[in-house]
């Protein structure tokens, strides 16, 4: 039910901007396949009030000093991932609710041993109602990856398994982490980064808005570098373009960049605060949640770079009388900060 007031609340808080662009959010992720191949996969997440992405491939260009390659990324799926209640229906099925789509690209490239990979996808042009960035609707969106294969010969980039395109409400404290995973057990570092039109060429904030600062709230924005944790509290609503570059070290060597980009929306209005489990979620440590639960309520502390073996067992027959914090295991992993730190 929140849900559906929360999509409720935002079809009509922007009923009155214009929609140029129909991309919300974009990422470029590979994944090493030996020989020197990797499967490069494009994420896009559409505004299902704009124009449809389609089944078409995607170009995604590929320079370096040592060639170019321009890669076609066959479609692979297309899914709803609207931020609503199951039963209710959006604009991506013919509905009036706010509605967005995730669109997966992939292809097989062959990338020989360089440095200086750098994989980029861009399109014209953004969302006019954007209210963060100065003539939204002027510029494109553009992510780019970058992936050094000497000093890392079949890397694996991180996988992100979170949705970029949260719906907020005003003065609610909000907690978003990317979930970034590396299956080769990379460090991971988080930096706010300005929002590009093409390689190199920032796009201007509007008045209240920076890099550090990219979305209007109380007291900053808190990104935590080595969780890619964001805590913070809108103040206002507004629609706005969070882009987050991600280092990625082995052995305190970069090997590889991730710029990530997503659109925050926040609105007024909403009446119910979000829930939460643990201790009193605040921006004041490592970001939100941070006491960890065991069955007998102790906090668990594991060993960096030893193996992790969980066995869950859920005997849940009646839930009436179990208490909430018994029914479900947090677990937060922080990783190693850089060298420079």
């Amino acid at each position: 039910m929140k849900k559906l007031l929360l999509s409720f609340l935002i079809l009509f808080a922007f009923a009155s901007n214009s929609f140029a662009s129909h991309v919300m959010g974009a990422d470029i992720t590979y994944t090493c396949l030996g020989g020197n191949q990797y499967q490069v996969t494009l994420t896009l997440y559409r505004d299902c009030f704009g124009t449809t992405v389609g089944t078409t491939p995607q170009t995604v260009d590929i320079a370096s000093s040592c060639g170019n390659v321009a890669a076609s990324l066959d479609w692979v799926s297309t899914t709803d991932v609207s931020q609503v209640c199951s039963s209710s229906s959006t604009t991506c099925n013919g509905g009036t609710l706010p509605g967005t789509e995730q669109y997966v690209f992939t292809g097989i490239v062959t990338l020989p041993p360089c440095n200086d990979w750098v994989m980029s996808w861009s399109l014209c042009c953004r969302n006019a109602g954007i209210t963060s960035l100065t003539t939204p609707d002027s510029w494109s969106v553009y992510v780019e990856t970058t992936l050094n294969n000497v000093l890392a010969p079949c890397n694996n980039s991180p996988q992100f398994l979170s949705i970029p395109t949260p719906y907020l409400c005003s003065n609610q404290l909000t907690i978003y982490n990317h979930g970034a995973a590396d299956a080769d057990g990379d460090s991971l570092y988080y930096q706010f980064t300005t929002p590009l039109n093409a390689s190199s060429d920032p796009i201007g904030f509007a008045a209240g808005y920076s890099q550090a600062n990219p979305i209007i709230t109380s007291a900053g924005m808190n990104l935590n570098p080595e969780t890619g944790e964001m805590c913070f509290t809108p103040t206002q609503a507004q629609i706005c373009v969070v882009a987050v570059i991600i280092y990625e070290y082995r052995n305190n060597v970069l090997i590889g960049t991730y710029i990530r980009e997503m659109q925050v929306v926040v609105v007024n209005g909403c009446t119910n605060s979000a829930p939460y489990a643990g201790g009193v979620p605040n921006c004041g440590n490592t970001g939100g949640i941070t006491k960890a639960i065991s069955f007998n309520e102790n906090p668990v502390t594991f060993k960096a770079f030893s193996p992790i073996c969980l066995f869950i067992k859920n005997n849940r027959i009646n839930t009436t009388n179990v208490p909430r914090k018994n029914r479900y295991l947090f677990i937060k992993i922080i990783s190693h900060p850089p060298p420079f730190l």
